[in-house]
């Protein structure tokens, strides 16, 4: 006779089953008794887990795109801000190099009558000087290159 492993009551000795409270005496009978459910319900956590995991990952990817299209949208729109701004800053680039040729044709009328009068004439020569900068500032503006957005 040997004594259970739980109840510590006298049982057979090739007993692989305690009469008096049902336990298994073997190592193997404990872990099918008692090992197979563990397992089945660790087993169940993980799967739960990994469908959550791959879940959040599709909500994460849903989110990310619509983020995406998002920042598309914006980026579209202040492309064809910035473009409308170009076209307006060209336009009064234009315009502001025409009234620099008005006021160098004038500049220079001044010039063809005032050549008696010197002091006059260094006033003219600074102006003069003074259109030629401002049309290389408009030329290096003209000179930018210009991406027209793709009309889809």
């Amino acid at each position: 006779m040997k004594k259970c492993r739980l109840c510590k009551q006298d049982i057979e000795d090739d007993a692989k089953k305690c009469d008096k409270c049902g336990s298994y005496q073997t190592y193997l009978g404990r872990f099918v008794h008692i090992g197979i459910p563990i397992i089945s319900v660790l087993l169940a956590l993980v799967s739960w887990g990994q469908t959550y995991l791959e879940n959040q990952a599709k909500k994460d990817a849903i989110e990310g795109e619509k983020e995406a299209t998002e920042i598309a949208a914006v980026a579209e729109e202040q492309k064809e801000v910035a473009y409308v701004e170009r076209e307006i800053a060209l336009k009064k680039a234009d315009q502001y190099n025409e009234a620099l040729v008005q006021i160098e044709e004038d500049v220079n009328s001044m010039k063809q009558m005032n050549v008696h009068f010197p002091e006059n004439l260094q006033r003219l020569n600074t102006i003069t000087k003074k259109i030629e900068l401002s049309r290389e500032q408009v030329r290096n503006l003209d000179e930018r290159p210009v991406r027209r957005p793709v009309e889809e």
